[in-house]
């Protein structure tokens, strides 16, 4: 088999050029419809999104910051209701079918609560009107200008509820529709970015002043959390709003009638809650449980990316060259102000476990088992070497000092690493963390985080770099640290031989190592186990 590219990986914790998550794959999706029958599974995201990119679009909070806060309860005497087998409120007010059945994107915005509570006020108003009045309440709207509500980072329903009745809420379609005073807007939609507070509509075409277009609600209740007193609310006042963790078998699910099959509702820690509607039942109410893993939904509200550049690019349709360029680790041999200044240290190699995991030595040090995303960009030399840094300096410092390394950073600033003027060419993992030492390094999360001073880029992440300059500067404006005191330096820079226990030793003493890895054609199936190959 012919040697296929080089990548730059972290030994004993891989950085791969991209990496899969378990219940994003086909056998995950196979086995869900293999074990039920009530929804249908399919594949909604890309095997490789980061779980971290899926916790933002569950950004449900909560109700309310108070958690012991309660809003008026409506109760209602129940003997006297007839509950039907099955409801849908579509067909029960059918002046209303395309407002209640109509399924809005947030897009890569954190925002089902705004999008959910927007929804619940325009269903209750067009049944409200008898279907005179289809007012179509903004996302966007409750999203900037609701600053106890939340943002794209998540928000409270409650909160939002309460907004609509004391202050009103605009109305606005979603992104690219032209509709209402505030339509979502692009930003927010593709980059997950709050949009500010902008009491004035935004869409050119609507005559509507932003005061005189404001709709308000009279009022807003919760019902007791039985099955009896939500089928009746349903029934008699249409569409309840409601929050839930979600499993991770929900990722994938296509239509049906949803209940909790397989799979975990936490990753590393903290739950993902969305909001939706409830807008009937399908199936038997009688012949249906009703606890804590079942929840009937309507058609799914759709979440996909929709790629920036207006160019379909995904893992499943790139080319052989695409996937070589992507594995961008180079030695850039020569002497020169980098090379110069590593030094080459040899260990004393006492006895050495049978097995070890950084994580588990230094287990404050989140960023051991953090998995970085370098997208479709030739930067796995920059991301790993990000990576390592941030660990070196997490252990250094007992986890008191835990930045995350920008990626970003080094691939734009660090001219002498690249190959070629484009940096998502590949380049020099080694120069890279002599350049930590000489110039210092700020920090950055990943693409769509929003975290650190300069977080990976769009442009980087789809491979289409705008410029290759270096920018000396914070590119997330919501950061308050300036570059210069942001910069982290390295005290030195180093390198040990190839030998397996001499790398074994620098790993149980001083952490994960970076090195570059020659890859043939099979690695690209690669999901989970030991890889045996040639280290270079």
């Amino acid at each position: 088999m012919n040697s296929f590219g080089i990548i730059s990986i972290i030994l004993l914790l891989p950085l791969q050029c991209w990496t899969k998550s378990s219940f994003l794959s086909k056998n995950f999706i196979d086995s869900i419809n293999r074990k039920q029958s009530t929804w249908i599974a399919g594949r909604n995201f890309p095997e490789d999104t980061p779980i971290e990119s899926l916790k933002y679009l569950a950004g449900t909070l909560g109700f309310h910051p108070d958690p012991n806060f309660e809003p008026p309860t409506k109760v209602r005497k129940l003997e006297n209701v007839a509950i039907p087998d099955t409801f849908d409120a579509r067909t029960e007010w059918p002046e209303c079918k395309d407002i209640i059945g109509k399924i809005r994107n947030q897009g890569n915005c954190g925002s089902c609560w705004a999008f959910a509570s927007a929804e619940i006020m325009t269903d209750s108003l067009c049944i409200k009107s008898n279907g005179t009045v289809k007012f179509e309440f903004s996302p966007e709207d409750l999203i900037s200008c609701c600053a106890e509500c939340g943002n794209c980072k998540g928000g409270y329903t409650g909160k939002a509820l309460n907004y609509w009745v004391k202050t009103g809420v605009v109305s606005g379609g979603d992104y690219n529709s032209g509709e209402g005073c505030r339509p979502y807007s692009e930003s927010t939609f593709l980059d997950n970015i709050t949009p500010s507070c902008k009491q004035q509509c935004e869409n050119s075409n609507y005559t509507i002043p932003y005061s005189d277009d404001k709709a308000f609600g009279t009022n807003y209740y919760h019902v007791k959390r039985n099955q009896k007193d939500i089928q009746a609310e349903i029934m008699l006042n249409g569409p309840v709003l409601a929050g839930y963790v979600v499993y991770t078998d929900f990722l994938n699910y296509k239509t049906g009638v949803y209940q909790h099959v397989s799979g975990v509702k936490n990753q590393n820690s903290s739950d993902m809650t969305f909001s939706l509607l409830v807008i009937g039942i399908l199936c038997a109410w009688s012949s249906c449980k009703a606890d804590d893993n079942t929840t009937f939904l309507p058609e799914p509200t759709t979440t996909d990316s929709q790629n920036p550049y207006g160019e379909e690019i995904s893992p499943y349709n790139l080319t052989k060259e695409q996937l070589r360029r992507m594995c961008g680790s180079y030695h850039i041999f020569g002497e020169d102000s980098y090379t110069r200044n590593v030094d080459y240290v040899h260990h004393k190699v006492d006895k050495i476990p049978p097995t070890f995991d950084a994580r588990e030595k230094w287990p404050y040090c989140e960023s051991i088992g953090t998995i970085r995303n370098q997208g479709f960009c030739g930067s796995c030399w920059a991301v790993a070497s990000a990576a390592v840094i941030s660990d070196r300096m997490c252990i250094e410092n007992k986890g008191k000092i835990a930045p995350h390394i920008s990626s970003e950073d080094i691939l734009r600033c660090c001219r002498g690493c690249c190959r070629s003027p484009n940096p998502c060419a590949g380049g020099d993992m080694r120069k890279a963390m002599v350049y930590w030492v000489q110039y210092g390094v700020v920090s950055g999360g990943e693409f769509r985080s929003h975290e650190g001073c300069k977080p990976y880029s769009k442009e980087s992440y789809y491979d289409r770099p705008t410029s290759v300059h270096c920018l000396r500067n914070c590119t997330n404006k919501d950061y308050n640290v300036s570059y210069e005191k942001d910069q982290q330096h390295g005290r030195k820079a180093y390198t040990i031989s190839k030998e397996v226990e001499q790398i074994q030793t620098e790993i149980v003493l001083n952490g994960p190592v970076i090195a570059s890895l020659r890859i043939y054609e099979d690695f690209f199936t690669y999901v989970t186990g030991i890889v045996f190959t040639d280290l270079l």
